[in-house]
């Protein structure tokens, strides 16, 4: 009797496996849980979106180098950006493929056509911009695709409902850096 219940104890770990948390995604599927990079070897070890700096700090180190006192560069090829003591905006740059990736797996080097396969191909029509961007709009929750439709000029207040992903590809189509941020900061850098 102990032999099953010791096996079926195994079956359940199996099946929910151990309690993870591991975020799962789909593509053309957007959520707050896009707004995050995470430590390669760790995905618990989580930068993401509206984090306050301390919490970013646990997980990046202490800055390398403070470019303004909300523009922070960390070791490992990491930026984040800080409005109010809060992250507005996080860049992976070249250096940071090793330590770390977006939620959804994304890294820096990564081609073009496995981040489309990552998040779908619904992304923002910007042809040979050397951009390949995905917009969420967090109130209405759905993605958005055609910039003259879909982004309309409003407040900056209005820009933080718009979160987007956003990727340089280099002309290989390879992600040069890549940033997790609100339209706000895109904007305006604030």
């Amino acid at each position: 009797m102990k032999r099953i219940g010791l096996l079926a104890g195994a079956f359940l770990l199996s099946v929910t496996g151990c309690g993870s948390e591991e975020a799962s995604f789909e593509p053309n599927v957007f959520s707050e849980k896009d707004m995050c990079v995470v430590k390669a070897e760790n995905s618990k070890s989580r930068i993401c979106y509206g984090d306050s700096r301390e919490e970013a700090e646990a997980v990046a180190g202490n800055a390398g180098e403070e470019v303004t006192p909300n523009h922070v560069s960390y070791e490992k090829g990491i930026r984040v950006f800080y409005r109010n003591d809060q992250v507005a905006a996080i860049e992976l740059l070249e250096g940071s493929a090793e330590q770390y990736r977006t939620a959804r797996g994304a890294k820096v080097g990564m081609p073009r056509e496995e981040m489309i396969q990552l998040y779908g191909d619904q992304h923002m029509d910007s042809p040979g911009s050397g951009f390949l961007d995905y917009f969420y709009d967090s109130e209405n929750k759905k993605l958005l695709t055609d910039p003259m439709k879909d982004l309309p000029p409003g407040s900056q207040e209005d820009a933080e409902k718009i979160h987007l992903v956003s990727t340089k590809l280099d002309a290989d189509e390879h992600a040069e850096y890549m940033m997790i941020m609100d339209r706000r900061w895109a904007m305006y850098m604030d």
